[in-house]
C-alpha cells in the first residue's frame, strides 16, 4: 500500500506530465500516444525479445510462405507478414540458427 508521500509524489508526477502535454503539439502528442503503448506492449512480455535477422520458411494448410524471424524469445518468435493469420492457427516452420547446420522443424 503507498503511503501519502508516494501518492503525493505521484500525484505530482502526474500534473507535471498533464501540463507537459497540453503544451505539445498533436503530432508530438499522437507520437508519444505510440510510445506509451509500446511501452505497455512491452511490460505485458514475461520474457526478454532478441532481435535478430532469420531466414524462415513456414507454411499453413493451405500457403506456403519465406520472410524472416526479426525477433525470438523464450515464448515464441516474430515474423512481420503482409498477411493475417488466427490465432491458434496452425503453423509449420523451418529454419536454421546463423554459423549452425541443424535446421529447426517446429
Amino acid at each position: 500500500m503507498e503511503d501519502d508521500h508516494q501518492l503525493n509524489e505521484k500525484s505530482q508526477v502526474e500534473d507535471q506530465l498533464t501540463d507537459l502535454i497540453k503544451t505539445i503539439s498533436d503530432e508530438k502528442k499522437k507520437r508519444l500516444l505510440d510510445l506509451l503503448n509500446d511501452w505497455q506492449k512491452e511490460e505485458k512480455r514475461g520474457d526478454e525479445r532478441i532481435p535478430c535477422l532469420i531466414s524462415v520458411d513456414y507454411s499453413t494448410k493451405d500457403r506456403v510462405y519465406r520472410d524472416f524471424i526479426q525477433d525470438l524469445s523464450n515464448g515464441g518468435v516474430f515474423i512481420e507478414s503482409r498477411d493475417f493469420f488466427s490465432k491458434g492457427q496452425e503453423v509449420a516452420m523451418t529454419f536454421s540458427l546463423p554459423n549452425s547446420q541443424t535446421h529447426f522443424k517446429i
